[in-house]
């Protein structure tokens, strides 16, 4: 069974919707992708699903981003960041768990911003002091339960414990859940 539904951002839930990533990512108006993944999940056949849908895109060799390892901290989003930079990426295509979207999401919202990502923590009406210049985000979960897919925010690692970093545009704009992907 397959189906589609928006709760503001596209959900697209079905048995092989992996295939379906060129058309999420034009429909999110990414043309050059950074994959953020961890360096585990990059060797297995999920990874290579993935890339496998994006040879219709353009390629399977978009630049990859897997240094996420547990709970993103500041230097993982950063070191993310910087690597969108660096490839030109105009937008992000996170797959795994929930740290791994995470970091994407918090690297598409720190891209452009010039404050530290402290200033942005999800408490009152930070958010609004932020740049909004962030880029679309696709987000394909690979386990059950985090639900950071469908989440306007990121946890972050600090020196002092986690935070939760907010602002409506880290929303992803489609998120692909392919139970198969979960197995």
């Amino acid at each position: 069974m397959k189906g589609s539904f928006a709760f503001p951002a596209a959900f697209w839930l079905g048995a092989g919707r992996i295939r379906e990533l060129p058309q999420a990512l034009r429909e999110a108006g990414i043309s050059r992708p950074l994959l953020v993944s961890d360096s585990a999940l990059i060797q297995t056949p999920v990874f290579s699903q993935a890339q496998s849908a994006l040879v219709e895109f353009g390629g399977a060799d978009f630049p990859v981003f897997s240094q996420v390892r547990g709970e993103p901290d500041l230097a993982c989003v950063r070191a993310a960041a910087d690597a969108m930079r660096e490839n030109n990426a105009d937008g992000i295509l996170a797959i795994g768990g929930g740290s791994a979207l995470d970091a994407g999401k918090a690297a598409a919202f720190l891209l452009n911003q010039t404050r530290p990502i402290w200033d942005f923590e999800d408490v009152g009406d930070n958010w609004r002091h932020a740049n909004p210049d962030i880029p679309p985000i696709v987000a394909v979960p690979t386990t059950a339960g985090t639900g950071s897919e469908v989440g306007r925010a990121a946890v972050v690692s600090a020196p002092d414990g986690k935070k939760i970093i907010f602002h409506p545009k880290m929303l992803p704009a489609v998120a692909v859940a392919d139970p198969d992907l979960t197995r």
